[in-house]
């Protein structure tokens, strides 16, 4: 064989092995992966929209390398038992609410819309820079053997949707209520008449008296649900508000088969929808509010802060003597006062980051000076 023919199918030799050596590599980068799983509600409910909507983010920020098909309720398993589902590799992952997990972990209900908690901005940077995500993490894999993130943050809760107005504690007492999680037991707590319904039975029990208040959702999903139109008065909060996160919850062994990018990009989307979702439902709200009086009748009402003082008073009071005997919320409450301690001084000035001093535009309108 000639010097130059040698070379060449030397170098052809080469250059296919180096091809046969990087292949792997190269579709191992192109790998696409579909997972399958359930969100708690159904389409159309905004929580099921938050989680789409962090799916989507997923798509993008992995390039469309991980695909999320979120479910609806009940299509892949029953509700409410999305996080189980994900543990026993049913399903690769769900989105629910912390609430959800109270039977087996009081200290995650308390990641929920809970009373005398914590503000939306409050809970995500203690989530984030004060160990709550860590708390949070361990008793998901703890409890479920699912890795858990926030996917979303909802704008508080009203405090109380209700035809009868309040002025003391014992109006609050005396109302037939319907209430769930945390709030439900912090008001057998104080002495409240509760009244146990799933959220379906809500509107008829309003309708025909069963009940006379409830708490459920903020005003936003309040409209969407028809809750303007059972309820006269939407107590809001005048101290501290609590929010409600949701928690996206991924199979382990799902989860270690992404490459480290991957795994820093879902995080990435996932913590990005979280700030995305807060300022969306604040915008929603503002809408919310002004249809809840103008088309609806229903009144806006602040709730007495007396009133307000001595419900907290008496909700801290719960959560400590839950503490004495759970080792879990007595984790979390000394994260929560740790956090307090740290950053507590500056509280009054997160209060003016988006003050509005009880009016929108100028400081004094144009048309009044």
């Amino acid at each position: 064989m000639k010097p130059t023919k040698f070379i060449f199918f030397l170098f052809l030799a080469v250059a296919m092995a180096m091809v046969w050596c990087l292949a792997p590599q190269t579709f191992a980068a192109e790998k696409t992966w579909r997972l399958r799983g359930q969100s708690a509600w159904g389409k159309g409910f905004e929580f099921f929209d938050a989680g789409k909507k962090m799916t989507e983010l997923v798509d993008i920020y992995t390039g469309g390398k991980v695909k999320l098909q979120l479910h609806s309720a009940g299509e892949l398993c029953p509700p409410m038992e999305e996080y189980d589902a994900v543990g026993r590799h049913a399903i690769d992952f769900a989105s629910g609410c912390p609430c959800y997990a109270l039977p087996k972990s009081y200290a995650l209900s308390l990641y929920c819309d809970s009373p005398a908690s914590q503000s939306a901005t409050e809970k995500i940077a203690w989530l984030y820079y004060g160990g709550g995500l860590e708390i949070l993490q361990d008793l998901f894999m703890k409890h479920y053997k699912i890795k858990a993130f926030p996917y979303a943050v909802q704008t508080t809760e009203l405090w109380i949707y209700s035809n009868k107005e309040i002025k003391t504690l014992d109006d609050v007492r005396g109302l037939k209520m319907r209430a769930a999680g945390t709030r439900a037991d912090v008001m057998k707590y104080i002495g409240g008449a509760m009244v146990v319904l799933p959220g379906s039975e809500i509107l008829p029990a309003m309708q025909r008296g069963v009940i006379d208040a409830f708490e459920a959702s903020n005003i936003t999903i309040g409209e969407k649900t028809g809750f303007f139109k059972v309820a006269k008065y939407l107590y809001f909060n005048p101290g501290k508000t609590a929010h409600t996160i949701l928690i996206f919850g991924i199979n382990p062994d799902v989860w270690n088969q992404f490459p480290k990018k991957i795994q820093q990009n879902i995080e990435m989307a996932i913590k990005d929808n979280v700030y995305r979702s807060l300022t969306w439902n604040r915008v929603a709200d503002i809408m919310a509010m002004k249809r809840a009086v103008e088309k609806n009748g229903c009144e806006l009402k602040m709730l007495p802060e007396q009133v307000m003082v001595e419900f907290n008073q008496l909700s801290d009071q719960f959560y400590r003597e839950k503490a004495a005997k759970d080792p879990e919320m007595a984790r979390l409450l000394d994260s929560w006062n740790k956090f307090g301690e740290d950053y507590g001084a500056y509280a009054k000035y997160v209060d003016h980051l988006d003050k509005t001093d009880g009016l929108f535009g100028q400081g004094t309108p144009y048309n009044k000076q």
